[in-house]
């Protein structure tokens, strides 16, 4: 699942075809490895961040809807009762 961006690293390449090479290239080389390696950390916090949310939110949103269900369901059978109720009366029965 993870990969690595480059390898081998881009400095032990450079020593390999060139054994003269120039610190300072060197260490530019290095240092925009570790940035690539921070930007794609940061990617996928921000990834797994999305999804974390993602998932609270339909959490959120499925129990949402139990609720109103209920509520519905409570109200519908509260109507039915009471126009069951009204017919009973029009039809002279009570109880």
């Amino acid at each position: 699942m993870f990969r690595l961006t480059m390898w081998p690293p881009l400095g032990l390449s450079l020593l390999r075809e060139n054994l003269k090479v120039e610190p300072m290239r060197l260490l530019a080389d290095m240092d925009n490895q570790i940035i690539g390696a921070k930007e794609e950390v940061l990617s996928r916090k921000e990834y797994w961040i999305r999804l974390r949310n993602g998932c609270s939110f339909a959490k959120k949103r499925a129990g949402l809807r139990t609720v109103i269900g209920s509520i519905t369901s409570a109200f519908h059978i509260r109507r039915v009762t009471s126009q069951v109720d009204m017919m009973d009366q029009n039809d002279g029965y009570s109880e």
